[in-house]
């Protein structure tokens, strides 16, 4: 068992193409949501401002509107962009770094560590995914163990006869066997001492 707090995750960047990618999403749909606030707020003073049938004090006052809404609004809408892109970092590594931890196990258990499981943090996104994956791991593990145990039985069997009891579908079966133990060995089963009966 870790001890407490190892499996967590020590930084936000993670992966930095797909992180990047949905922060510039989130950053691109903002500007577009600003522009059209934007055109929303500033469209009526402009139009006030540049019609010629609106009187000149109307446009004064739209003008002054539209130039203090303007002192304000640009150093809030970069405040709010800044905001949103930091926290979009955050939002994709609730994702991302679960998906980093199932990359990790999936290459464990292609080196052969049949131990390795998924290990998520309690308010992580995905995390039923991973406990449905540590259950399909588990029965993966029971599987090659039974399978091992049938493959050591026959092949005991096979090494106990003498050669005079040998029949002559022992070598068809002992490549059956060699092909099972290639299977196998990556996860640390197997019977080597098979090759003895193969020698003798």
């Amino acid at each position: 068992m870790s001890p407490a707090g190892s499996n967590r995750r020590k930084k936000y960047i993670i992966n930095k193409k797909i992180q990047v990618k949905y922060a510039v999403l989130s950053i691109a749909m903002l500007l577009v949501y600003t522009l059209l606030f934007l055109i929303a707020l500033f469209g009526p003073p402009i139009y006030l401002f540049t019609s010629a049938d609106v009187p000149s004090a109307v446009r004064v006052e739209a003008a002054n509107s539209v130039l203090l809404i303007n002192s304000y609004l640009w150093p809030g809408i970069g405040v709010i962009i800044l905001l949103f892109g930091s926290l979009s970092i955050f939002i994709t590594h609730r994702i991302v770094g679960p998906i980093y931890a199932v990359e990790k196990v999936i290459g464990r258990i292609t080196d052969g560590d049949l131990s390795a499981r998924v290990r998520l943090r309690k308010n992580d996104d995905l995390r039923e995914f991973g406990q449905a994956m540590n259950r399909m791991l588990d029965k993966q593990e029971t599987t090659l163990s039974v399978l091992n145990e049938q493959f050591l039985k026959v092949s005991s069997r096979l090494r106990e006869k003498t050669p005079g009891q040998a029949s002559q579908s022992d070598p068809d079966i002992m490549a059956e066997l060699g092909a099972i133990e290639k299977i196998l060995v990556p996860y640390g089963f197997g019977n080597t001492q098979r090759k003895e009966h193969r020698q003798r």
